[in-house]
């Protein structure tokens, strides 16, 4: 019997069960080895499909009070001798959480074992949906799988990618591109490919159907909702946008992408701030310019790190009180002594101001999606933005575009520059 299941789910655990059968296998003779490890890695999985099916996708009454709760000799019918280091390896790795909240009489004893799928994996496969990243995989249900999840009472919907290849073909037919009125801004210009549409959801009918209810929106205008435009087109991943969408018939690209861009408009902000001396902003700017998180975590490309950009965006957005109870050692400290030996002022202005994100998206529009935009469409370029990011058609090229940015985003230390350069 086959299903389809999370395609991010899936390599989790994939990735997880082989890495926990290579660890036990290692436990035994060289000889046994091999043999472990299969063993290992098929009860692993089933383990993790058996979960899956049974908490998210196919349970029998999840308003019941009780439809997360697992009984061991369920799960013992799957592996008696590993369900439990199984059970604490997918919890450790947060693919599942144990529910500890009910307990009974004195002793705070739980009375039962309940588990959900962990808050992690729900919200990325959830982020994932709403990118339009989504993903789902076919796999085989193994017969010992089945048989337990048929007597936990859960009916699993069969499924496989060729049926869902059908569905697809019976949906085009529901979606029907309408004809609207003349637009009057880039967004609503936007129309999508539908070979490329196909092509990017590759046979996976959840993706297909998704995309469609978003495409169909194509023609509104955008809404400026708190200093940003928001738009269908604002809602898709970048390798969505780039793959379907067209303008004029021609597909997108990205030419440009702030980095930091919080950073970036924080820097400009601090020039009408009183108390900041010009020495140490003109510092902080050009700091700002080459990206000076690198020096707390950069990849092997040269970019700043992923966990480094999120201690950031912490640590401008953080609550005043919350800046004396930093974690000694995590990026956040590490950025706070940062700014105490290069800026102590400017750190002193982000720890008693609130709001900066907001400062930051509204200097982000005047600079991006008012100026920049602006400069484009007078060289008869059409241009549109993703908040810190610029899009135009795929055959046109701006060698430029950097530059373009920072004449717009007009730092003082690039004033000074041009003033010593006379």
């Amino acid at each position: 019997m086959k299903t389809v299941v999370s395609t991010y789910y899936l390599e989790k655990t994939n990735e997880l069960a082989a890495k926990f059968a290579s660890e036990r296998a290692q436990l035994y003779p060289e000889k046994s080895r091999k043999k472990v490890y299969k063993s290992t890695l098929e009860v692993f999985k089933s383990i993790s499909l058996y979960l899956y099916l049974r908490l998210s996708k196919a349970s029998p009454d999840k308003t019941s009070f009780k439809f997360n709760h697992i009984s061991s000799i369920d799960i013992k019918k799957l592996s008696c001798k590993l369900y439990k280091k199984v059970l604490r390896a997918l919890e450790e790795s947060y693919i599942i959480k144990a529910n500890s909240h009910y307990y009974h009489g004195k002793a705070r004893t739980p009375f039962t074992k309940s588990y959900l799928i962990h808050r992690d994996i729900l919200h990325k496969i959830d982020e994932t949906k709403r990118k339009l990243e989504y993903r789902i995989a076919e796999v085989e249900i193994p017969e010992k799988v089945e048989k337990v999840l048929r007597v936990s009472g859960v009916i699993v919907q069969q499924g496989s990618l060729d049926s869902c290849a059908k569905l697809n073909r019976f949906n085009r037919r529901e979606y029907p591109k309408r004809e609207v009125s003349r637009p009057v801004s880039y967004y609503s210009q936007l129309e999508y490919d539908e070979k490329k549409l196909d092509e990017f959801c590759d046979r996976d009918e959840f993706l297909y159907n998704y995309s469609l209810r978003r495409l169909r929106k194509l023609r509104m205008q955008p809404k400026l909702i708190k200093g940003r435009w928001y738009h269908p087109f604002h809602e898709l991943s970048k390798k969505f946008r780039e793959s379907v969408l067209t303008l004029d018939g021609e597909s997108l690209k990205e030419v440009f992408d702030i980095p930091a861009s919080d950073l970036h408009m924080l820097a400009k902000h601090l020039e009408n701030v009183d108390g900041i001396p010009e020495r140490e902003l003109i510092r902080f700017q050009k700091d700002v310019k080459n990206d000076f998180r690198r020096e707390l975590g950069a990849r092997r490309d040269g970019k700043c790190t992923a966990q480094v950009k999120r201690a950031f965006k912490v640590y401008l957005n953080m609550k005043r009180d919350a800046y004396s109870r930093i974690r000694e050692g995590s990026i956040v400290s590490k950025i706070d002594s940062l700014l105490e030996k290069r800026c102590p002022k400017i750190r002193e202005y982000i720890k008693q101001t609130d709001g900066i994100w907001q400062i930051a998206m509204d200097n982000e529009f005047k600079t991006m999606s008012d100026k920049l935009v602006s400069s484009l469409s007078e060289i008869g370029v059409k241009a549109l933005t993703c908040h810190d990011a610029v899009y135009v058609k795929k055959s046109v090229d701006i060698p430029r575009i950097r530059e373009m940015f920072y004449e717009k985003l007009d730092l003082l230390s690039d004033r000074t520059e041009r003033m010593l350069n006379l």
